[in-house]
């Protein structure tokens, strides 16, 4: 656990260094997430809780309450900034007169081991020396003030009252006032605004002024992205929760978390981040706790995901690829979620919002704000009421969105928000999120292929149509349905890729979230070479191949087999492991029966294949719906064919589906 530890304190400590919002209580109507945290995880809750080798991370008790009572009060010359050969302070620190400290004024003079660590880890080294200064509570929070206070006024408001509308964030939470208290409550380390200069708190350094030992995982993730900024990464200036600036610092955080996580005589292996990486959201994230959930997801993103991003770039091209991404990270955050994308050059299309806004205007409403949420948003506010599964799935396959606020004197603010998705299995997945959470707000209703949620003079609305998805809340009851086909009647644009980074090639990762790919049309024969089978679709009834939804987990689903009319479907699923099939089959086929009313299911039984390859069937039923789950085992894989039909499906669909069920070929890898 020592290793998870340092995670940890590199979460709690640099947080508001990559420069991360954070806003009061929520509201009631905003959820709260609920962890489990295990039993293996005490030193975790001890470390974010502030226990530092014994002390607590109030440490001295004078310096503490000096740090306490100076947090709303301007520097003094008690309260200083100390060094030896004083630097210039950082950018919004007053210059004030301090005290001589003996310790030199550099990383290099005082940390040379933690610097040749980072130097190693990143295969670079220094430009020039990195200035060193101690600050106090007061001077961090003057500190963390002038940081916010370079990104305008109204880009804060603008997006804390989006967030606001989605009902990710209460809709009195300040985000601009809590950015600051995220920042100044960095007692250990951080660096500055431009990266060029470490700052420690008060929590660095012990009673004989020498560095904590919690605190030495925390500078040395600092001195790695002083690195990267020494080399020109810096996030783009925005908000906290800004699309780009989050994809930017899922990089930059998770590179210095990999660098933390490999330095040491026991190096976290790729196979064994993942893991890791699903322990520690699981831990309960201690000394986040007066974080507002959504903006907590958004912090503990940056050092798991951006962990893993970092990883899946080592993978695929070593250093030299991971500082070329840094100085062109993803620009989106759905890059930084899904590197095959990023290293692509993928890029969402582009959604404008219907131009006629007269029907809310004509009722007093302006447009007070507009922006695009990215697929982190959507995962981190759907997840907070679905769980990080449902979350996922909600995120997942983001192809563009755009949200538009519209307020009125006296009235909840109405937001309007178009998605695009890309493939209709991801957009459908986004709209069954939406009704879920939707339908917590109030009961809903149909209204043609639209669902409205009504409470008294206001609704809410979804609708889809292919693979956009508009969403209304708060408007007025006798046009939300209107708003919301009209944002689903929305035509993205598609973008051209970018340019892929020199030296990439995607490597896939051997644990941990599975990698979306897709396969080929033959013919009636569907051919996925990369994961290595074909399936084959009968002459008749007609049936046809659609792509499958994104990855979100340990399986891939790169296809689904349905007639056009819907109400049946095959989905073939991989999964990178060998299972066991015979409990595979009852425990898949137990769940889909149990969404259903009367749900049922035979034991799994075994199939004799032609090609004598392992394979069991298990069927269900239940009032309305049937199906089976055929497994059939691979070459280091297992195949997971699900057929679902209603109880108005023709029989010879049903018999369609069934055929191609058994069509399954496992074929040679790379064929």
């Amino acid at each position: 656990m020592r290793r998870a530890a340092a995670v940890l304190s590199l979460l709690v400590a640099c947080a508001g260094a990559g420069g991360s919002g954070a806003s009061g209580a929520s509201a009631t109507a905003t959820p709260t997430a609920t962890y489990s945290a295990p039993p293996s995880t005490p030193a975790l809750r001890a470390y974010a809780q502030g226990e530092r080798g014994g002390e607590t991370a109030t440490g001295n008790a004078n310096a503490n309450s000096t740090a306490n009572a100076n947090a709303n009060a301007a520097p003094t010359p008690d309260n200083s900034v100390r060094a030896e050969r004083r630097p210039a302070p950082p950018a919004g620190v007053e210059a004030r007169p301090s005290e001589p400290l003996s310790p030199p004024t550099t990383v290099q003079q005082r940390f040379p081991e933690l610097v040749a660590a980072a130097e190693k880890a990143v295969g670079t080294r220094f430009r020039v020396p990195l200035p060193v200064q101690e600050l106090d509570a007061a001077a961090l929070r003057a500190l963390a003030e002038a940081e916010v206070r370079s990104v305008p006024a109204a880009s804060w408001a603008e997006l804390g009252r989006v967030l606001a509308a989605v009902g990710a964030l209460a809709s009195r939470d300040d985000l601009t006032a809590a950015a600051v208290e995220v920042r100044a409550a960095q007692t250990v380390a951080r660096l500055d605004a431009a990266g060029h200069a470490l700052l420690l708190g008060p929590g660095a350094l012990d009673a004989q002024r020498k560095l904590q030992p919690a605190a030495s995982p925390v500078v040395l993730g600092m001195l790695v992205r002083a690195l990267a900024a020494q080399s020109g990464a810096a996030p783009p200036p925005a908000p906290d929760g800004d699309d780009a600036r989050e994809a930017a610092l899922l990089l930059s955080e998770g590179d210095a978390t990999l660098a933390v996580l490999r330095a040491g005589e026991a190096p976290v292996t790729s196979a064994a981040l993942p893991g890791l990486m699903e322990r520690f959201r699981a831990s309960g994230q201690g000394g986040l706790e007066k974080v507002p959930p959504f903006v907590r997801e958004l912090l503990v993103a940056r050092f798991t995901d951006g962990a893993l991003l970092a990883d899946a770039l080592d993978r695929s091209g070593g250093r030299a690829l991971v500082t070329r991404a840094l100085a062109a990270p993803p620009a989106t955050s759905e890059g930084s979620l899904h590197p095959e994308k990023y290293l692509s050059g993928e890029r969402p299309a582009r959604l404008a919002l219907p131009a006629d806004d007269s029907i809310l205007r004509s009722r007093g409403y302006a447009r007070v704000a507009e922006r695009t949420l990215g697929e982190l948003a959507i995962r981190s506010w759907a997840g907070l009421w679905l769980g990080p599964q449902g979350g996922a799935r909600a995120g997942a396959g983001w192809d563009g969105d755009r949200a538009a606020v519209y307020g009125k004197a006296g009235a909840p603010d109405v937001l309007l928000w178009a998605a695009a998705s890309d493939v209709e299995a991801d957009a459908e997945n986004l709209q069954g999120a939406l009704w879920a959470i939707e339908g917590r707000r109030a009961p809903a209703r149909r209204s043609g292929d639209c669902r409205v949620y009504e409470r008294g003079e206001l609704a809410d609305a979804v609708c889809r149509k292919g693979r956009v998805t508009g969403l209304v809340r708060d408007a007025p009851a006798d046009v939300a349905v209107f708003l919301a086909g009209e944002l689903a009647s929305v035509k993205p644009e598609e973008a051209p890729p970018a340019p892929a980074l020199p030296g990439a090639r995607f490597v896939p990762a051997s644990g941990g979230v599975v990698a979306t790919s897709r396969g080929r049309e033959e013919g009636r024969r569907y051919v996925h070479p990369e994961l290595a089978y074909a399936l084959t679709r009968p002459a008749a009834p007609p049936l046809r191949f659609v792509p499958g939804p994104t990855s979100t987990g340990s399986e891939v689903t790169p296809v689904i087999l349905e007639p056009p009319e819907g109400g049946a479907r095959l989905r073939v699923s991989v999964t990178p492991v060998e299972a066991n099939g015979v409990e595979l089959a009852a425990r898949v086929s137990r769940g889909l029966a149990s969404g259903l009313a009367r749900g049922q299911m035979a034991p799994a039984s075994q199939v004799r294949r032609a090609d004598g390859r392992e394979s069991w069937v298990s069927r269900f039923s239940g009032q309305g719906a049937s199906g089976s789950v055929l497994v059939v085992a691979g070459d280091g894989r297992t195949y997971v064919l699900v057929a679902t039909w209603s109880e108005r499906t023709p029989q010879p669909t049903v018999d369609a589906l069934a055929a191609a069920q058994r069509s399954l070929e496992v074929l040679p890898a790379g064929r």
